[in-house]
């Protein structure tokens, strides 16, 4: 637990979570807290769509009416003001939601849908996607802080067979990024079986991001959730100057190389996320079945005494390094 006393003066900023996805009453308790002693450090948070529908949703409807997002509705006061913290949005298509994209209901029938040869067939379709995409962004009350997240999810079966699909939504996402010129945020998740002979989602990105180096901003964003080793942690940040969002993943003794590498890494390379409301820590009782970013203060400590430096020093770092990365959180 960390000392309620060394939080009054730290501000936090939690640069990844679904919050629209934690569970109806859990999410109510959540913003009273949020906005009571628990959360006072918390200041920003951004919130992030990952299906294709969310995206849409998250579009507050002119034409049609003014219509309001069910999505944004989740993160509204009772007087339907959408809570200041949470009001800063990244817009994209996580790597597991890209064969449900572009295939629809006929990607829940996976065995009648055959290996993508050719992806040129779905151009059409994909330039639609994104045009969609661009439109939400671009519109002036989005709040878009961020592309993303996007990159490559190995982990499951059935989207580590569209991985050539994966690498085309990656690449048109790095093309988003630079159009909008926003930073993105990145998604590499491997599997740890390496008897199952799939790629390595960090090398993959990297291999990518390489090509794709003309298109990235100075800042160029956020490898969300990283997990890896401490070559793949320096390429993406002293070569791609990417920054590694730290979760609560390292709070487990037995990820000792990701611990290495958190303490081998300069705290000006790290910015804090919860990606709530998944990956609850096992170490921490929060009150909550769920993640929320109210474990950001938890996470910060820790991280601290990984690194052997003061809380203070954590929180300072990290929140100027998630405004440099996303300029956006400034207004």
């Amino acid at each position: 637990m960390v000392d309620k006393t060394l939080l009054d003066n730290l501000e936090f900023i939690d640069t990844h979570a679904h919050v629209h996805r934690i569970k109806d009453e859990p999410r109510e308790r959540f913003f009273r807290d949020l906005y009571g002693e628990r959360g006072q450090s918390i200041k920003k948070i951004i919130n992030i769509a990952i299906s294709y529908e969310e995206n849409i949703d998250a579009m507050e409807s002119v034409e049609g009416g003014g219509e309001r997002s069910v999505f944004k509705d989740k993160l509204r006061d009772s007087n339907g003001v959408i809570y200041d913290k949470v009001n800063y949005f990244a817009h994209g298509i996580h790597p597991k939601e890209v064969p449900q994209t572009v295939f629809g209901e006929a990607y829940e029938m996976s065995d009648s849908i055959d290996e993508v040869k050719n992806i040129d067939s779905l151009n059409e379709n994909i330039d639609a996607i994104f045009q969609d995409l661009y439109t939400i962004c671009s519109m002036s009350d989005s709040r878009c802080v961020a592309i993303g997240e996007t990159g490559y999810e190995f982990f499951y079966s059935a989207p580590y067979k569209y991985k050539d699909l994966q690498t085309e939504f990656y690449r048109r996402h790095i093309e988003l990024a630079h159009k909008l010129e926003l930073p993105l945020i990145i998604h590499h998740r491997s599997h740890h079986d390496i008897s199952l002979g799939r790629e390595n989602a960090n090398q993959e990105g990297i291999k990518l991001l390489r090509e794709n180096k003309g298109l990235l901003k100075d800042n160029p964003g956020v490898i969300h959730c990283f997990f890896g080793n401490y070559e793949e942690a320096a390429i993406f940040c002293h070569e791609m100057s990417f920054v590694l969002g730290v979760g609560a993943a390292f709070l487990d003794e037995r990820n000792e190389e990701l611990r290495e590498v958190f303490r081998k890494i300069p705290l000006d390379n790290l910015v804090l996320e919860t990606d709530t409301p998944f990956l609850k820590p096992k170490f921490i009782n929060s009150g909550y079945k769920q993640n929320t970013p109210l474990n950001i203060p938890y996470i910060a400590n820790e991280l601290a005494k990984l690194k052997g430096v003061s809380i203070e020093e954590v929180a300072k770092v990290t929140t100027e390094n998630a405004l440099r990365v996303f300029p956006g959180l400034k207004t």
